[in-house]
């Protein structure tokens, strides 16, 4: 987020173990463009990350944030993804 050349460049930024949330929006979220869409492989701790990062999220205009599950039903432990859409 901090190179001005990659602003607003990509419609989907995908990230898994970089930072907690409220860091992660501050590398992220610059770089989409439009209506792009973070999408942040996450822990049990996801909510709570939601939680402590909604200033930021409001800040740069998240539209919505929203919890998936991947797998589930298939792997031992499913894979939880925080999406944030711009």
């Amino acid at each position: 987020g901090q190179n001005k050349e990659f602003r607003a460049s990509f419609d989907v930024v995908t990230a898994r173990a970089v930072s907690a949330l409220v860091g992660l929006v501050d590398i992220t979220l610059p770089i989409l463009r439009g209506t792009g869409e973070l999408l942040a492989l996450k822990g049990r701790s996801a909510r709570e990350e939601i939680k402590k990062a909604k200033k930021k999220l409001n800040r740069y205009g998240a539209r919505e944030t929203e919890i998936l599950t991947a797998g589930e039903g298939l792997l031992d432990e499913p894979t939880t993804v925080v999406r944030v859409t711009l």
